[in-house]
């Protein structure tokens, strides 16, 4: 984070770069005073970001629309749905697919491949 004041802000048409984020207007803004900027801090779980700009989505993706006048509080979060990494045709474990042969009381949670042979 570097030296920010709590009258600093981010207007949103001029910094936003993901093209799965859509702001409509000029006047949209984000009261960045106190983290790393709106797409960095704010933004969670959106196909689009430096890591995955690059990547073919296999699925439509999840897009967040932002209106005119629209002021986002500092340390605000918003919570994308995530299927850039989901399958949108099946039932998702995502971050729970580590815990799926957990022993419970001597017994193994079966899993769809267990089931399915």
């Amino acid at each position: 984070m570097k030296n920010k004041h709590w009258t600093q802000f981010e207007l949103l048409h001029q910094t936003v770069k993901n093209q799965n984020i859509h702001i409509k207007g000029s006047h949209s803004y984000y009261s960045d005073a106190y983290d790393d900027g709106f797409e960095a801090s704010v933004v969670r779980y959106l196909h689009g970001d430096e890591l995955t700009k690059d990547r073919a989505p296999r699925w439509p993706i999840d897009q967040l629309y932002i209106g005119d006048y629209v002021c986002i509080g500092a340390e605000a979060v918003i919570l994308m749905g995530g299927n850039h990494t989901h399958r949108s045709d099946w039932f998702s474990l995502y971050l729970l697919w580590n815990r799926l042969m957990m022993p419970t009381n001597q017994k193994v949670i079966p899993t769809l491949e267990m089931a399915h042979g």
